[in-house]
């Protein structure tokens, strides 16, 4: 006999209650994370602030190192959505600084991964899963900017900036993009906001297209 409508919705609940409760604990992670770092942060402690048992971190993640790595994961995917959207500017150079706006704005939405990205220290645990979130980092990142370095050569290439090494403008602009974006996630007095960020890299932009203008006179 055909399997009634009711066990199909039974079937599924589960699936549900699993994206419901693994939500919940990396978004108790995640803030745990952002208030006491990932070393002070236990598991006792996430499984408390998600209204979950110490067994059911496990169960769903197996480890802190491995819970960090998806949270890690998660941060990328949404790193790389504002970078596709902001690669769809038509000229080179508008894409190019389009790309240090979505990277500060993903340390906006996104602060913990954004500190497992661009600014993850050196901790001990699991190594098996710290390589494997250093790999993940690593071609992500390296991805996103292969890419920019495209569009900066297209842009030097068609006129819109002066021939100047790829690599140092490349250095320039993602420490320009990164040192910024640190700075509003610093826990002191030092922090500046994300208006201050903005017109930071604004200042990036001007300095970088007056100081690579192209010469006239070819």
């Amino acid at each position: 006999m055909p399997e009634a409508p009711m066990d199909t919705k039974r079937t599924q609940k589960p699936d549900g209650r699993k994206a419901r409760t693994r939500a919940a604990i990396t978004d108790a992670a995640s803030q745990l994370f952002a208030e006491h770092g990932f070393e002070r942060t236990t598991i006792e402690q996430i499984a408390d602030a998600a209204d979950v048992s110490v067994g059911s971190v496990y169960v769903h993640f197996g480890s802190k190192e491995r819970l960090q790595l998806v949270i890690t994961s998660e941060a990328m995917d949404l790193n790389d959505r504002l970078i596709e959207k902001a690669q769809e500017a038509e000229s080179p150079l508008q894409r190019v600084f389009g790309v240090g706006d979505a990277y500060l704005q993903f340390a906006l939405e996104h602060p913990v991964g954004f500190r497992f990205v661009a600014m993850r220290p050196v901790e001990p645990g699991d190594q098996r899963v710290i390589n494997e979130a250093e790999r993940l980092i690593t071609e992500r990142l390296g991805r996103i900017i292969l890419s920019i370095a495209a569009d900066l050569q297209q842009a030097m290439d068609i006129g819109e900036l002066r021939q100047e090494p790829l690599e140092d403008a490349m250095t320039f602009l993602w420490g320009a993009w990164s040192g910024v974006a640190a700075l509003m996630l610093r826990p002191d007095s030092l922090a500046i906001d994300a208006d201050r960020a903005r017109r930071a890299l604004d200042l990036a932009k001007r300095v970088l297209t007056a100081g690579m203008q192209p010469d006239p006179r070819g």
